[in-house]
């Protein structure tokens, strides 16, 4: 019975160690001691310098610390949106310079889109039947002569004018307005495009009115029982064929695509501003083609509607707008000794006025 008396001595002796260490670690460490009290005009110890702050020299590294090949290292750019000085300059160059659009522009734009409009109701007159030479031959090497092919060949000239109106959209609404965030030249460019397609169309409409010259169709269709009594072959619209309004108003779309692309950096400026004026060119070509293989019009009739439709295209925004420019004067007027030049409605027709 003596023997576990070794092992109750242990475990006193193991509690009471763990007692003391337990209170030597509850007691707090004592305060440190105070300086060394120096007798008067004897200098005490040196104190210690407070921390400096680091310097933009101890921040940034030194170019030793630099990788020249990788860039490791380099501090970044500060936050915060970032221009180069080639955004600034296109922003600038997008911005409207040119005289904006007047209430007498407005109102006459609305009265040329009226004759367009007007002269559709004009009775049709067979006031014209004269057939050339040159027809004759553009009809035979480009007319198709399977019925249904040709209402193909119709149907794929009117897609071709929707995708030239659709490029003078995009130009306005998604490049300039949306991607350029240039709304006011959008609205310009809108305007322009107003006047000079409601005056091409206006005068074509008038005029295809009153020629009455018989679209070639007539000759290969209107003769047989199963067309004779269609609308193709009893409306007046048959009368209608001197000159192509496809042809007029696909030009007129062409032309004032380069026009745009040609005063304004639309698609950032350098050679890709020729791009959509070769390419609606191109379109409006074919789309002129496409009414003479259709048996729709002569060859002179689109003939004449691609001259027509190219010069108002390019004349009425120069002549009204783009040709104003006072901090970069026309250089064809600058040439003829002329500043300035401007064209304007009156009561009695339209007024120029020139400075020299």
């Amino acid at each position: 019975m003596r023997r576990p008396l070794p092992r109750i001595t242990a475990a006193v002796a193991a509690v009471l160690t763990c007692s003391v260490l337990a209170s030597a670690r509850a007691q707090p460490s004592p305060p440190p001691a105070p300086p060394p009290a120096t007798a008067p005009g004897v200098p005490g110890p040196p104190s210690q310098p407070a921390p400096l702050a680091p310097t933009k020299a101890a921040v940034e590294p030194s170019p030793s610390e630099v990788d020249v090949v990788t860039g490791a290292g380099k501090p970044g750019p500060p936050p915060g949106p970032r221009r180069t000085l080639h955004e600034a300059s296109l922003a600038a160059r997008l911005e409207w310079r040119w005289p904006t659009f007047s209430l007498a522009q407005l109102w006459v734009t609305l009265g040329q889109g009226a004759l367009a409009i007007g002269s559709q109701i004009i009775p049709g007159m067979d006031n014209f039947q004269g057939i050339n030479g040159f027809d004759e031959s553009g009809r035979r090497a480009l007319r198709i002569t399977d019925f249904d092919d040709s209402l193909v060949a119709r149907d794929m000239s009117d897609v071709g004018l929707i995708v030239l109106l659709n490029q003078r959209l995009i130009d306005t609404l998604f490049v300039t307005w949306w991607f350029h965030d240039k709304g006011s030249t959008a609205l310009q460019m809108g305007l322009i495009d107003g006047q000079t397609i409601t005056f091409s169309a206006g005068l074509n409409s008038f005029v295809a009115a009153v020629a009455g010259r018989r679209r070639p169709y007539n000759r290969s269709i209107c003769h047989d029982p199963e067309f004779a009594e269609t609308n193709d072959c009893t409306g007046s619209n048959r009368y209608r064929s001197f000159f192509s309004g496809h042809a007029t108003a696909a030009f007129t779309l062409a032309a004032l695509t380069c026009v745009h692309h040609i005063e304004l950096p639309l698609y950032g400026g350098g050679p890709q501003e020729a791009i959509p004026c070769v390419g609606t060119m191109i379109t409006a070509s074919a789309v002129a083609l496409l009414r003479v293989a259709s048996d729709q019009h002569y060859l002179t009739d689109v003939l004449v509607g691609a001259a027509f439709g190219t010069a108002s295209g390019f004349a009425v925004p120069y002549l009204f707008h783009y040709m104003h420019d006072e901090k970069a004067p026309n250089k064809t007027l600058k040439a003829l000794g002329f500043t300035a030049m401007s064209i304007g409605p009156t009561p009695g027709g339209l007024q120029m006025a020139g400075a020299f």
